[in-house]
Order: structure tokens, then C-alpha cells, then sequence
């Protein structure tokens, strides 16, 4: 139903006032009330877009809460003072104002910070082309002694090897050193059985047996010690170590200190066919062709030492 001004006479009107047309659009409350809203928003974003600055993001979120209907309450009731239009523009512009120096202070620690992240990285690029450097002239070093070592007679490559342990960082490097080791101790082994130095070279073997007890050379090399000094048990039990390991010269040594021996354990008849009975009158070996040979004695083997 559309209104219909002046109807009634306005001398007539018993409340003039009641019947008004409604202002079509937003009313001037509104309009005043939007402006703060929307001004709110704007500092908002401005807050959370600084987020990581959290002095400048906390000062524009204020601004962000004084835009609103509670924020401006608390202001007003903490301030003691009616926020007018005038008093927002001023506090405001405080803000903002402060908010220059926050904001240029927190852009200079971000450059510090990138200039720090920066010098760090250098150093530890310096650190590492340094590092890589030492280690290199370091490996150089170990290997080139290690190599000299090699070509050494074997006490004096030892000697040199001994000087190396602070130059052994890794496990590779470590095997490396065990290895050139072991082959100058073996070495030196065999140099004393050479001289007939039994019990020097026993001294020796028995060091590396006590970590390479699965090389059948070093039981043969201790066997043949224990042969030089007339310990032939020992002897024949490290001989027979070493076959076990497949070691071919531990099986000519083998049979040559304990050779295989026979002894006549009893007789018996030896018919013609050669099998043998162990009859001994009248019908022995009648099936097998006659006595070939009667007292035929009979042999079992044995080697001196087990």
C-alpha cells in the first residue's frame, strides 16, 4: 500500500508527526556507523599481512578493535572520553605515526638477519673448502707413508706405521693400516723361521692368530716353529688346523713329521685266491684254492703323534 501525503488536513492531525514517508537508502546512523567498519577491515588486513612483525601487526590490530561497536566501548570507558569523529582522526594518526619507526626497526633486524644468514653461510662454505683441503693433504700423507712402509723391511715399515695413528680418521683408512700391518708382521714371521729364529718367530704368529685364527698360513708358520723347538704334538695339532683350512703344504708336512707306520697286531691264513681264513688245520681254504701262505701276518696302521 503506497502512502499518500497530506490525506488528512494537518490541522486535523491528532499526532502530525506519526504518518511520515521513510527516507528511502541507508539512514545517516548508518552511513556513520559503515565508515569505522570498513576502516576496521582495512586495518585488519593490514594486521594479519604483518603478522610476523608483531609490534606493527598488534598496533593496526588496535586500530582494528577501537573501529569496532565493543572496541570503542572499551576505549571510551578506559579513556574516559567520547570517541568522536575528530578524536578517532587524531588517535589515528598517533598510531600510524608510531607505527613508522616500529615498522622500519623491524625491516632493519630483517636485514641484519640476512646479512647474518649470509656471513654464515660463508663460513661455513670457508669451513668446509678448509676442511676438505686438510683432510685431502691428510690422506695424502697416510697413504703415501703407508705405501713407503710397504717397501720397508718389515721392522722398520712397523715402526713407521706406528706413527700414523694420528693421521687415521675412517674404517677404510683403519683396514688399510691393519692390513699393511699384518703383512709386515708376517713378514717379519717368515724372516725369523729363515734364521731359525723359532722362538721369536712363535712370539710373532701368535699375535696375529690372536685375530686371524681363520688364515691356515699362520697355523702352518707356528707348526713349523713348534717343530724348530721339538714341540712336535703342538706341531701336528696346528698342521691339522691348517688342512682343515685347505692349506695343500700343511699335507706334506703333514706326513713328513708324523708319517703313517703299520705293526703286526696278529696272523692269519693267506689262501691262494687272497682272501684269508682264519683256519688253521686240515680243509683251510679248501674253496678258495689251497693255503696260499700259513702265519700270514696282519698289519694295522698308525701315525706317532694324534
Amino acid at each position: 500500500m503506497r502512502y499518500l501525503p497530506d490525506l488528512i488536513p494537518r490541522d486535523n492531525k491528532v499526532i502530525p508527526d506519526y504518518f511520515q514517508q521513510r527516507p528511502v537508502g541507508l539512514s545517516a546512523q548508518a552511513k556513520t556507523s559503515a565508515g569505522p567498519t570498513l576502516l576496521g577491515i582495512c586495518f585488519l588486513i593490514v594486521a594479519l599481512c604483518f603478522i610476523r612483525y608483531v609490534g606493527f601487526a598488534a598496533l593496526f590490530g588496535l586500530l582494528a578493535l577501537s573501529c569496532s561497536k565493543g572496541g570503542q566501548r572499551w576505549v571510551e570507558r578506559t579513556g574516559r572520553f567520547t570517541l568522536t569523529g575528530m578524536a578517532r582522526v587524531v588517535i589515528y594518526g598517533l598510531v600510524m605515526l608510531l607505527s613508522v619507526p616500529v615498522y622500519l626497526a623491524y625491516v632493519q633486524q630483517d636485514e641484519v638477519d640476512a646479512a647474518e644468514r649470509v656471513a654464515a653461510h660463508e663460513r661455513a662454505v670457508r669451513f668446509t673448502a678448509d676442511s676438505l683441503v686438510k683432510d685431502s693433504s691428510r690422506k695424502v700423507e697416510l697413504y703415501g707413508t703407508l705405501a713407503k712402509a710397504a717397501r720397508m723391511a718389515p721392522d722398520s715399515g712397523l715402526r713407521l706405521i706406528i706413527r700414523t695413528d694420528g693421521l687415521v680418521k675412517t674404517a677404510a683408512e683403519k683396514d688399510s693400516v691393519r692390513s699393511i700391518s699384518e703383512d709386515l708382521q708376517l713378514q717379519l714371521v717368515q724372516g725369523a723361521l729363515e734364521r731359525k729364529d723359532f722362538r721369536g718367530s712363535l712370539s710373532a704368529v701368535n699375535k696375529l692368530l690372536d685375530h686371524h685364527r681363520s688364515k691356515p698360513e699362520l697355523w702352518f708358520y707356528r707348526a713349523r716353529c713348534y717343530i724348530g723347538l721339538d714341540s712336535m704334538q703342538l706341531a701336528v695339532n696346528d698342521l691339522d688346523s691348517a688342512k682343515a683350512l685347505n692349506y695343500k703344504a700343511a699335507d706334506k708336512l703333514y706326513d713328513k713329521v708324523n708319517p703313517e707306520k703299520r705293526h703286526i697286531v696278529g696272523y692269519c691264513t693267506l689262501c691262494a685266491d687272497g682272501s684269508t681264513s682264519s683256519a688253521t688245520g686240515r680243509g683251510a681254504c679248501s674253496w678258495h684254492g689251497g693255503v696260499a701262505e700259513w702265519n700270514h701276518p696282519i698289519y694295522e696302521t698308525y701315525r706317532k703323534y694324534q
